[in-house]
């Protein structure tokens, strides 16, 4: 397994996380109705990067750090939550 590079973040951090998650999806969503695809795509990823972000720092005290945006499901693995590891393809499927 891979050593992966995060940062500790103050839980209560968690929710700005998650609001910079749902702005990028209503970026993309207003993109994708305008045609816009390289920007829906761009906030699209950028959305479940914050919305995994949201969720370890929630969890854990920690956010992915490192350079391959992909890297973070395994930390998302380490989550005790319910299919976490079924959900995890979403995740993978926007990179």
């Amino acid at each position: 397994m891979i050593r992966l590079k995060t940062r500790n973040v103050e839980k209560h951090l968690y929710k700005n996380y998650l609001k910079k998650a749902w702005e990028f999806m209503n970026s993309c969503n207003d993109s994708f109705l305008k045609e816009e695809w390289d920007a829906a795509v761009i906030n699209a990823v950028h959305s479940g990067i914050s919305a995994s972000d949201a969720l370890t720092i929630f969890f854990k005290g920690v956010r992915h750090a490192g350079e391959r945006h992909e890297d973070v499901v395994q930390l998302l693995n380490t989550l005790e939550l319910h299919d976490i590891k079924d959900k995890n393809r979403h995740i993978l499927n926007l990179f």
